[in-house]
């Protein structure tokens, strides 16, 4: 049976949020990506914001709780009869796990992409990424080997999880963008 719930993961830079945008965009499905609710709350007022601005702005990944409390609440106020792209959640194996049983509970028929791409790619997309747009979890050397870090730590045993439950669709981040759109979509089945 097709996905109506699409997960992207992969390490910081291979892509997730370019490549989630276009299969929402391709499905006309909702997108609902951590990272933006994260620069949009760090843009906010108050003690979370600015805890959430110093986590980001070293390049930590915030709290499973806070990820965990954004992705019910943008979730839960789409029709389970609406498909869905969710870019950076389940990035850690408590969070994949929670994010599998409100999916599960919900009835949703879920997939999980992994782009897999190199340590090398990664730092080299990451310093262009901060050369081109204002990305301060990007801008230097120790916040790059910080974002590794926390891959590598918390993301790896996600990816481990949901490859468990049969979820897990391994696709090249490496090609250019048109390449692994195609490889994508052809692996969801939705050509």
């Amino acid at each position: 049976m097709e996905p109506n719930t699409v997960i992207f993961i992969g390490r910081p830079g291979s892509g997730k949020g370019t490549q989630a945008a276009l299969l929402a965009k391709k499905l006309n499905w909702k997108l609902v990506s951590a990272g933006n609710q994260f620069r949009w709350l760090r843009s906010q007022e108050g003690p979370l914001a600015a805890r959430i601005q110093e986590d980001y702005d070293q390049g930590k990944l915030n709290p499973d709780w806070v990820a965990d409390y954004l992705f019910a609440h943008a979730i839960l106020n789409i029709p389970t009869d609406e498909g869905m792209v969710l870019e950076g959640f389940g990035r850690s194996r408590p969070q994949a796990e929670k994010v599998h049983e409100i999916l599960t509970w919900l009835g949703r028929k879920v997939a999980v992409v992994h782009l897999s791409v190199s340590e090398e790619e990664t730092l080299k997309r990451q310093r262009e990424r901060a050369e081109t747009e204002f990305r301060p979890d990007s801008d230097s050397e120790e916040k790059l080997k910080v974002r590794l870090a926390e891959y590598c730590t918390n993301t790896e045993p996600a990816l481990g999880f949901f490859q468990e439950k049969g979820l897990l669709i391994e696709v090249d981040g490496e090609p250019s963008i048109d390449e692994i759109h195609k490889d994508i979509l052809s692996k969801l089945k939705f050509q």
